[in-house]
Parts: C-alpha cells; structure tokens; sequence
C-alpha cells in the first residue's frame, strides 16, 4: 500500500533509482514464472525525505512509501532468506 502516487512519471525512471532499483522483490510460481515485481528506491523526492519511491514492474505508474515500511518489508524478506 502506497502512502501516495506521484503524478507525473517520467520516461526515464533512472533519477528516481528505479531503473535499476535498489531493491526488486519478485513473486514467481512453482514453476519459476515471474507473476510481478516490485521495485523499491533507496530515494524519494527532494524535501521529502523519509520517503522513498515504488513501481510495480509492469505498471505506470510510481508510488511513495515511508522509507521505515520499506524497512521493515526488506527485515522480513531476510529473515525468512536460509542461511548460507
């Protein structure tokens, strides 16, 4: 869930740290077919701080969340990793 979406999105999402991203989190299905994607910044928008930008892969459009939720997703998604 978005805390809000940004308006205007530009072709290029390389400024925003979405191309490439710093985080993608994909959910594939047993047979290792990507169903989607999330992309995750490591950035937001100047003055905004505390907030970084999201994509879904294949949609349009971007999104901001609170940089603490994107914390706490990626500790979750490590601490369900195997260890190596």
């Amino acid at each position: 869930e978005v805390d809000r979406f940004v308006e205007h999105v530009p072709d290029a999402l390389y400024a925003w740290g979405l191309e490439p991203a710093e985080s993608e989190i994909s959910f594939k299905n047993e047979n290792g077919e990507e169903l989607g994607a999330v992309l995750l910044s490591g950035q937001g928008p100047e003055g905004d701080e505390g907030l970084v930008y999201v994509k879904l892969k294949e949609e349009p459009w971007v999104g901001l969340i609170q940089a603490d939720k994107k914390k706490a997703i990626m500790d979750k998604l490590i601490a369900c990793a195997p260890d190596y």
